[in-house]
This record gives structure tokens, C-alpha cells and sequence, in this order.
């Protein structure tokens, strides 16, 4: 008895040992660079067999058990236009564990991305083609454990967006220099997120709002069941920071490019409609609102949309609003040459240095320690 125990544990040691074997000359392959050319090559004729348009990769690297590094990506769309190019995508990835539904992310690197979305006026996006592709029909366990997601660093470099909607007429174009953050909390189930801090620079954003398609469906509003979202921010520091709008309806433009701004917070509360800010440091606006002349604003819906009640409240400690320039002009009034217009502004050298600012939908109130403006209609306080 004794000597079968023995050797059906030899056999079951050796089988173990096999596997361990193959696993570790596939993981020491995985390193060599012809063989991970082989598995890039492999993975784009299987993509371009399955979505019938042109991919490619230049390199890929896979250092298991964490480690994925694709370079030179190229997805084409079915116009043989750019769906999505990157220059580099890192991805610091615990591959085991997806064996068990975590993703977990340690840190996502993305530098020189450009990424062309659209949706057509049948509501089709350009990249419907490709989910299509992958669709199963196999039915959806649903008494299986969702998958849980974290994620723990991001960093973002050279990033270009671009969006065309003929259903909305929302035409955007974004472009990012540098965005990094660590993420403390990162809880999809339960709509719970909390950053230490963001850092934003180099952001220009353009949104063109044109004339949208009337829909004939009535999407009824539903009451959400669901945890209110959560959102716990300490730090957003934002520079270099230029945002274009243009309403072709409410023939309304404006622009604003920011230098800097620092924004500490000590409660974001969308539920109970509360922000209070312990910090905001803002310098160096440059802004402009010009509203067109226009007969008369019409719904998109046909339907005059229903104000919703809100009372939000804002606290903020400290304000520190340094070098503010703001033109306005409303051009269905006509200009006066008399006295403060206040349909046509040309405010320069705003500065505001202030304490416990505290604004509701009742009340606003807060203390002032300096103060300076000047308007070309000659008001100038210091």
C-alpha cells in the first residue's frame, strides 16, 4: 500500500512540476522579442479576421505577471478614417486576478492618443461595427459576481478627442497636455470615488452646440434606486486652461483662457447640494461672453422645458481672484455711452481677496479684505 501511496504522489508531484514548467518557459518566452512580435502579429490578423478594418501594432510587451506595454496602435474605421492611434499605452495590470473578475489597475500610462468618435443621424457610432463583431450569443450569467474594478494611478500625456454628433449637434474637440492623479477610491458598485489630488494642464476644449435631430421617442423619467454618486476631491490644480463654446440656437459664444487655479475642498456633497471649499486661488482670466441677436429661442423639443428646484450652497474659506479680465456684450440691446451698461461689460483688473464667502439660494454673504476693478464706462474701485 505503502509503495502505491508513494508513487501516485511521485505522479501527481511530477504533474504539478509540468505544469509549473510549461508556465515558467511561457512566461520566460513571453520576454523574448520575436516571440512577443509572433503573439503581436497573431493578435492583429485575429482583430482584422474578426472587425474586417486595418489595425496595427508596432510593439508589444508583456511582462507577466503584471506588466502590458502596446506601442504604435492603429485601429481604421469603416470610412477608412482614424477611430483611435496611440503612440504608447502602459498598463501596470494584475493578469491573475482577472481570473477571479478584479481588474485591478495599478497605474495607466497613455501618451500621444487620438481618438475620433461620431455617431451619424440613425444614432449609429462609428465604432458600433466592432462591438458587433464581438457580440455573443451565449445568455448573460447573471447570478455569477460582477466584476470588480480599481484603479490606483493615472497619467495622461498628448491626448486628442474629438466627437461629432449629428443626433445632438454637439461637434467637441479637446486636446490634453498633461493629466495625472492618484486615485484613492475607485468604487463602481456603490458610485464612490475620492482623489487626493488632480493636476490639469494644457486643456483646450471646444464644444460647437448646433441644431439637434427631433426624436420621436419619450424617454420617461425613472426614480434611481441606485447609491447617489460620491465624489470626495482634496486638490485640483488646473493651468494653461482654454474653453470655447458657440450655441448656433441661442446665437450665444464665450471663450475663457485661465492661467492657474487651486482649488482645495473639504466636502463635495451632490446629494444634499453642498460644496465647501477650503482654498481657491485663481490668476490671470481672460474671458468673453457675447450673446447674438436673435428673434426669438426655440425648444429643440417643441416642448418648454420645466426649471428643476435647486438650493445649492457654497462655502468658500479662503478666495484669492488675481488679474480677472471679462468682456460681455449682449447684442439684441443696443449700447449707451451713459452711465454703467451692464449689457455691454469690459471689466479689466479685477482683483478679490476675500474670507467666508457663503452663497444660497437666499443669502450670500462674506467678508472682503481687498477689492479692485475697472470698467471702460469709467467705474474704477479700488
Amino acid at each position: 500500500m505503502k509503495k502505491y501511496l508513494k508513487k501516485g504522489f511521485r505522479i501527481l508531484f511530477w504533474i504539478i512540476g509540468s505544469f509549473l514548467g510549461i508556465f515558467l518557459i511561457l512566461v520566460l518566452a513571453l520576454q523574448i522579442p520575436s516571440v512577443q512580435n509572433f503573439a503581436k502579429n497573431k493578435a492583429v490578423s485575429y482583430l482584422e479576421g474578426k472587425i474586417k478594418t486595418k489595425v496595427s501594432i508596432t510593439k508589444i510587451e508583456i511582462g507577466l505577471p503584471k506588466k502590458v506595454i502596446l506601442e504604435g496602435i492603429y485601429f481604421e474605421d469603416q470610412k477608412k478614417d482614424t477611430l483611435l492611434y496611440g503612440e504608447k499605452l502602459a498598463v501596470d495590470i494584475s493578469l491573475f486576478k482577472l481570473i477571479d473578475n478584479v481588474v485591478e489597475l495599478k497605474s495607466i500610462d497613455l501618451q500621444g492618443i487620438t481618438a475620433k468618435i461620431s455617431r451619424d443621424k440613425n444614432a449609429k457610432f462609428n465604432f458600433d461595427y466592432i462591438i458587433k463583431a464581438f457580440q455573443t450569443q451565449k445568455k448573460v450569467d447573471t447570478t455569477s459576481a460582477p466584476m470588480v474594478f480599481s484603479i490606483d494611478k493615472v497619467n495622461l500625456d498628448k491626448i486628442k478627442l474629438k466627437f461629432d454628433d449629428a443626433i445632438s449637434g454637439n461637434n467637441i474637440d479637446a486636446n490634453i497636455a498633461h493629466f495625472d492623479t492618484k486615485i484613492k477610491t475607485f468604487d463602481l458598485n456603490k458610485m464612490n470615488f475620492e482623489i487626493p489630488k488632480a493636476k490639469l494642464s494644457g486643456l483646450k476644449f471646444k464644444l460647437k452646440q448646433g441644431v439637434a435631430i427631433p426624436q420621436n421617442k419619450t424617454i420617461a423619467s425613472k426614480t434611481s434606486t441606485d447609491n447617489n454618486l460620491k465624489i470626495k476631491i482634496k486638490q485640483l490644480d488646473l493651468s494653461k486652461i482654454e474653453f470655447d463654446y458657440q450655441n448656433e440656437i441661442s446665437k450665444l459664444s464665450t471663450k475663457v483662457i485661465l492661467e492657474k487655479l487651486l482649488v482645495s475642498f473639504n466636502e463635495i456633497n451632490l446629494e444634499k447640494e453642498i460644496i465647501a471649499i477650503q482654498t481657491l486661488e485663481l490668476s490671470n482670466l481672460k474671458g468673453n461672453l457675447e450673446m447674438g441677436k436673435i428673434e426669438k429661442i426655440i425648444s429643440q423639443n417643441g416642448l418648454a422645458s420645466t426649471p428643476t428646484s435647486s438650493d445649492w450652497k457654497i462655502k468658500i474659506t479662503k478666495t484669492d481672484l488675481q488679474n480677472f479680465d471679462f468682456k460681455f456684450d449682449d447684442n439684441s440691446s443696443i449700447a449707451t455711452n451713459k452711465g454703467m451698461d451692464y449689457k455691454h461689460l469690459d471689466i479689466k483688473n479685477f482683483n478679490l481677496n476675500a474670507d467666508q464667502i457663503n452663497y444660497s439660494k437666499l443669502t450670500t454673504s462674506g467678508i472682503i479684505n481687498s477689492f479692485s476693478v475697472y470698467d471702460k464706462s469709467g467705474l474704477d474701485i479700488k
